[in-house]
């Protein structure tokens, strides 16, 4: 089975404050997790 590794950064609150819901699904939903392979998101601080 083939691993897929995504690398996702946080956010300050005070930007993240002025995201329309179209941005933070862009950004932030992952729709490809239950594709038939292992996916890993890391989110170094």
């Amino acid at each position: 089975m083939k691993t897929h590794q995504e690398l996702r950064y946080a956010l300050y609150p005070e930007v993240a404050k002025h995201y329309t819901m179209e941005r933070i699904r862009s950004d932030f939903l992952n729709g490809k997790i239950f594709n038939g392979r292992v996916t890993k998101a890391y989110m170094p601080k």
